[in-house]
C-alpha cells in the first residue's frame, strides 16, 4: 500500500518552481514525492516525454523532478524544447567583372566585355587607358580591373550570410513542417514580419535584418538581394525528439530564374 500523504496515496506533486534570465531560456521545474514504484511509474506519463528528469532514492520513497525550458503559464506539455536562430557567413569567391560592388559597377557592360575579350584571348597587343575610351573615368577603371586581371586577380571574396533556423521538439509536436517558399527568394522585410512558414525571424535578434546591406537594391534590375528557402531537414533522436533545420542563404538572385522577391 502506498504511503499517504495529507489524504493522497501514490506520487505527490510539489509546488512548481520558474527560474530564467536575459542569457537563459525560461524554465519550470516540476517534482512529486511518494513510493518509489509510484514515481518510476510518473516516467510513463505522455504529459513528461519531453522533460529532462532525473530520479532520487530514498529508502523506499523517492522524488522525481522534471525541467522543461518553458515560462510560467506557457506550454507545459514541452512540444517545442528549444528555438534557436543562428547567423553565420560563408565565403565564396565570384567572377571580378559580375561582382556587385561600387568599383565594378563604375564600369559599363561594354567596357567588361573589352576586359573579358582582352583576357580570354591572351591578346598580346598594348592595352593602355586610350584601349577603353578617353582618359578620366570610367576608362581609368577598367585599366585597373584589366591590370589586375592580368596579374591572375580574377574573382574576388563575396561573404555571403546564411540565417539557419533550429527547433527541438518533442514526440508531442504534431505541426506539420512549412514547405511554403522553398525555393523562393524572400526579402529581408518579409523574414522580419509575422510572415509564419518559419519565415519569422524574432523581434529580439541583435543583428538588423531590415537594413543594409540586407536591403541593398542591385545596379542590374535582373536580379535582386534576398533569402533563398531552401528544404526543411529533419533529424529524429532518441528520447522522441526531433530537431528541425532551415536555412535561408542571402544573396544577389536572377529573378528570371526563382522569380521577384517575395
Amino acid at each position: 500500500m502506498g504511503k499517504i500523504v495529507l489524504g493522497k496515496s501514490g506520487a505527490i506533486e510539489q509546488p512548481k518552481k520558474y527560474s530564467g534570465g536575459p542569457l537563459k531560456p525560461g524554465i519550470t521545474v516540476r517534482s512529486w514525492k511518494g513510493p518509489k514504484a509510484a514515481v518510476l511509474a510518473m516516467l510513463q506519463d505522455p504529459s513528461l516525454l519531453a522533460w529532462d528528469w532525473s530520479i532520487e532514492e530514498t529508502g523506499p520513497n523517492a522524488t522525481l523532478t522534471a525541467q522543461s525550458n518553458t515560462l510560467p503559464g506557457g506550454d507545459e506539455t514541452g512540444t517545442v524544447l528549444t528555438d534557436v536562430w543562428e547567423l553565420r557567413s560563408a565565403e565564396v569567391e565570384k567572377d571580378l567583372l559580375e561582382a556587385d560592388i561600387a568599383v565594378i559597377n563604375s564600369v559599363p557592360a561594354a567596357m567588361k566585355q573589352k576586359i573579358r575579350h582582352l583576357i580570354d584571348t591572351r591578346d598580346e597587343s598594348t592595352v593602355t587607358v586610350a584601349t577603353f575610351g578617353a582618359a578620366g573615368e570610367p576608362a581609368n577603371t577598367a585599366f585597373a580591373i584589366y591590370n589586375l586581371m592580368v596579374k591572375g586577380v580574377k574573382a574576388i571574396r563575396v561573404y555571403a550570410p546564411i540565417l539557419t533556423r533550429r527547433v527541438t521538439v518533442s514526440s508531442k509536436y504534431s505541426t506539420a513542417v512549412p514547405v511554403t517558399n522553398v525555393g523562393r527568394i524572400l526579402k529581408s522585410s518579409t523574414m522580419v514580419t509575422s510572415a509564419g512558414n518559419g519565415e519569422s525571424v524574432p523581434d529580439t535578434f541583435l543583428i538588423p535584418l531590415n537594413s543594409a546591406p540586407f536591403t541593398n537594391t542591385p545596379a542590374d534590375t535582373a536580379f535582386a538581394y534576398g533569402w533563398l528557402k531552401g528544404y526543411p531537414v529533419l533529424v529524429a533522436s532518441a528520447g522522441g525528439r526531433t530537431e528541425l533545420t532551415q536555412e535561408f542563404q542571402f544573396g544577389l538572385w536572377s529573378t528570371l530564374l526563382y522569380g521577384a522577391a517575395l
